[in-house]
């Protein structure tokens, strides 16, 4: 998948990956490609866990439920 995005960044202007060598780092960090499938699955469930009962999460809620509509 990196090859893809590291070849499509070739003489790409858009902004965000204007960092070149850095974005696809910053990507490859971000997909946590060096977890097992296992660390992953508790990775994932700890961010949810986290965002459950985050302050911004649930402003950010309310925020789309005024203004679109989304529940």
């Amino acid at each position: 998948m990196f090859n893809e995005v590291s070849l499509c960044c070739v003489g790409l202007q858009l902004a965000c990956f204007g960092s070149g060598a850095s974005t696809i780092k910053s990507l490859k960090e971000r997909f946590h490609l060096n977890l097992t499938e296992e660390q992953l699955h508790l990775l994932v469930d700890s961010m949810v866990d986290s965002s459950m009962n985050s302050l911004t999460t649930k402003l950010y809620d309310g925020f789309q439920y005024y203004s679109n509509g989304i529940l």
